[in-house]
């Protein structure tokens, strides 16, 4: 495919190129810039150190690796390069998530660079300048740079893989494309969803070449690639199978991401299967656990277990196709829509916390319209071209058969900016020419019919009960039990029957500001709809008992003492309640 090196941009007379250089080191010092104001920002925020769900499991698990257990003993159930990052990191400069979030800011200035050598070789300099700047001020690579997940690795990698390609296919370079295969490799062991890109990406490369008449020449190539990524992915699947005795290819959490996706309670956006406890180590033993009942076999394999989850989605599928299509197509609709769905954290109520957030990003309602009208303009180099189109058309079907959030489609939103560039940069050559032709107005015409279809649904925004908890979460965090009791009792004042709210405010006034008379108010309301939560119960007990309503609170007690029949402490309490005076 070296026949392509006639696409390559020329290069510009001296001046021009120094001048060019300015710019784009310029652009980089900005995009470096705004993520630190950013970081420095949340820094001085609650949220600074404050750590939930998945960001909290990839810290615990990066502290095991750093104390030198990198395997875990047992199949990988999540994809394991970005804690083992987190430990190198952990291991060298102690568990400082100040340290491991600047590495991320370098990455995520990294992938505007490559946004930039991509830009350039598919479209031309002006188009790739436009990209650098939008990419520089994206809001969701502020957000994301600056949390303990894996999504800005996984598009630096990603993005890294695709420049390697472009360059590959425009030089003939044969090292490259085992480059791009080794880097795709690594994307894949971080999160396995680009897979299915690298099989297309695969047969573009076998594709190009017949169509080039260089067939022989493509198949080395692709082979050079394939190897690439088989790299990284192998020694993966060999400590899968050596751990759990089956074949697991990157993680085992793909069957019952899938079914969270695809169940009669699937919203599209919730990451919990419905029946299971809503933390992750929780809810991980508990779909292991009910996998295993089901099959009858407790000793079932983390490939077995997936398969289970894989199963009971598909029969949830056949067994309502048509409510299972509305259902995908539902999800699609959320992939393009304006809101950037929240997963670990509330993006909306932790960017309140930053004035360059809110006042100086571009959002992805901006990127989509403008993208489509770049896609709809065309141009560039076709050949080049075919590969972004593919990744937007295959990672878009990748992601829609499980759950959408912000997190999952920011590859998406990293391509999409180069297509929104080339549009702004097309529209205004135009202008400048006074060119107004048919395709022009095609192009503004798709853009604006995009905005009112990917409004803002408010099926999609958290309930403000949720985002309430969250931020007293992030204030409890710190020690700031005023601001969290005032935030706990908001999310109440939204929803009542909040049983985590209640429990954690009624925390404060057992041990912070002890008031039991105000525990039980807070807790009697809810028992029984929480009647399953023991520390509920046995707070409400031993309250009842401090005010002298021992019958009532030995109740409780003795009902978190039957439920935990080893706990001695629960089995103490209850023996102190019955001798209660």
């Amino acid at each position: 495919m070296g026949e392509m090196d006639s696409d390559t941009p020329e290069t510009p007379p001296n001046g021009r190129i120094d001048r060019m250089k300015l710019i784009v080191f310029a652009l980089l010092v900005v995009a470096l810039l705004w993520r630190l104001i950013f970081f420095f920002e949340m820094y001085a925020s609650p949220y600074a150190d404050n750590l939930t769900l998945d960001s909290q499991v990839y810290h615990e698990v990066a502290l095991a690796a750093a104390a030198g257990d990198w395997s875990q003993g047992e199949a990988f159930f999540q994809a394991p390069l970005y804690p083992w990052l987190l430990g190198a990191v952990y291991s060298l400069a102690g568990p400082n998530q100040s340290v491991a979030k600047l590495i991320q800011i370098l990455l995520s200035v990294a992938t505007c660079w490559f946004i930039f050598q991509i830009a350039n070789r598919v479209f031309d300099q002006a188009v790739a300048l436009v990209a650098l700047a939008i990419s520089a001020i994206y809001g969701l690579f502020l957000f994301f740079s600056n949390e303990l997940l894996v999504v800005t690795v996984v598009v630096f990698l990603n993005l890294f893989g695709l420049g390697l390609l472009v360059r590959a296919a425009s030089s003939g370079h044969k090292l490259l494309w085992a480059g791009a295969g080794l880097v795709f490799g690594l994307s894949a062991i971080a999160r396995p969803t680009i897979l299915p890109f690298v099989a297309a990406a695969g047969v573009w490369i076998v594709i190009s070449g017949w169509r080039s008449g260089m067939m022989k020449a493509a198949l080395h190539e692709a082979v050079l690639f394939s190897v690439g990524v088989a790299l990284p992915i192998a020694p993966v699947t060999l400590h899968n199978y050596l751990a759990d005795g089956d074949l697991v290819l990157v993680a085992a959490n793909g069957g019952v991401n899938f079914y969270i996706g695809n169940n009669p309670e699937s919203d599209g956006i919730t990451a919990v299967v419905p029946g299971t406890r809503a933390d992750r180590w929780g809810g991980q033993e508990d779909q292991v656990r009910i996998a295993r009942e089901a099959l009858g076999d407790d000793q079932a394999t983390a490939r077995q277990i997936s398969e289970f989850w894989y199963d009971r989605g598909w029969k949830y599928i056949l067994s309502d196709s048509m409510g299972a299509a509305r259902h995908t197509a539902y999800k699609a609709f959320i992939l393009i829509n304006a809101h950037e769905v929240s997963n670990n954290r509330v993006i909306e109520f932790v960017t309140r916390h930053s004035q360059i957030y809110t006042l100086a990003t571009l959002r992805f309602w901006v990127i989509l319209p403008l993208a489509t009208a770049g896609l709809v303009i065309g141009g560039g180099r076709r050949q080049l071209k075919s590969l972004l189109v593919i990744f937007l058309v295959v990672y878009s079907a990748t992601l829609i058969p499980f759950f959408i959030n912000a997190r999952f489609r920011l590859p998406l939103a990293a391509i999409l900016i180069i297509f929104a560039a080339s549009a702004v940069v097309t529209w205004y050559r135009w202008l400048r020419e006074r060119s107004f032709n048919s395709k022009m107005a095609v192009s503004v015409v798709s853009a604006l019919l995009m905005i009112p279809l990917i409004r803002p649904l408010p099926a999609l925004e958290v309930p403000d009960a949720q985002a309430f908890f969250n931020e007293a979460e992030a204030y409890r965090a710190h020690g700031d039990f005023p601001a969290a009791a005032h935030w706990y009792q908001e999310a109440l004042n939204e929803f009542p029957g909040y049983c985590d709210a209640a429990f954690n405010l009624a925390r404060i006034h057992a041990r912070v500001f002890p008031d039991p008379a105000r525990v039980v108010e807070l807790l009697e309301p809810i028992a029984a709809s929480c009647a399953e939560d023991l520390g509920i119960r046995r707070l409400l007990g031993l309250s009842l008992c401090i005010l002298g309503r021992r019958d009532e609170g030995v109740e409780h007690l003795r009902f978190v003492a039957m439920r935990r029949p080893r706990s001695e402490e629960a089995r103490s309490e209850l023996e102190n309640a019955l001798i209660q005076d």
